[in-house]
């Protein structure tokens, strides 16, 4: 499993992890990979932006969040029109499987995902976030349902 988050000013390393998580393990990354560096990806007022996993709502978490002063945008089940992880998650995947590349082992993998996303340009999560009123628009357009993003 791979984790990451981005934000506008900057974003996190990737984060291989060994096996299924459990809340205490995504508490952990939080630690690390987030909140030292939440305000400067996001400015003074960043809202964190996370999916409805079970270990991401776990009562434990919420507690964190809260402890921590941390805004969670509240986030529907099912939107991937809206959340830009998903778009950079593609991202990283075309160009780590470019040209119909493939891999040897998970090492080579991860070695790969790695050397992508330390190439990746903020620049491309910047165009995600700008995109997003017309991201909005195309979606009260398509009446809730999928869209072209």
């Amino acid at each position: 499993m791979v984790c990451l988050a981005v934000g506008f000013g900057g974003r996190s390393s990737l984060v291989f992890t060994k096996g299924r998580q459990n809340h205490k393990d995504y508490i952990q990354q939080l630690e690390t990979e987030l909140l030292p560096y939440g305000s400067d990806w996001g400015g003074e007022k960043w809202i964190y932006q996370q999916d409805g996993a079970s270990i991401h709502t776990a009562e434990g978490v919420k507690k964190w969040f809260d402890d921590n002063n941390v805004q969670v945008l509240p986030w529907p089940v099912k939107s991937p029109d809206f959340n830009i992880v998903e778009n950079v998650w593609a991202m990283l995947v075309e160009r780590a499987y470019g040209q119909g590349r493939q891999y040897e082992n998970v090492k080579e993998f991860h070695e790969s995902l790695d050397s992508v996303w330390n190439t990746f340009c903020q620049k491309d999560i910047q165009n995600l976030y700008d995109s997003m009123p017309n991201r909005v628009f195309e979606l009260i357009q398509a009446g809730g349902k999928k869209t072209s993003y």
